[in-house]
């Protein structure tokens, strides 16, 4: 039988966050593009090249 959710912490089920501010602050690294711009530009690249 799967199981889906955490029993011990059942707010990590819901949802996750995603940042880069503890890269950025450690090595000074930030993305180049937005999660969504590089989302949008990988569709756009998948349309082109994946016939």
């Amino acid at each position: 039988m799967l199981r889906w959710g955490n029993d011990d912490r059942p707010e990590l089920t819901s949802s996750f966050r995603v940042s880069s501010a503890k890269i950025e602050k450690e090595i000074g690294f930030s993305p180049p593009h937005s999660l969504e711009e590089g989302i949008e530009r990988t569709v756009c690249w998948y349309k082109v090249s994946v016939h």
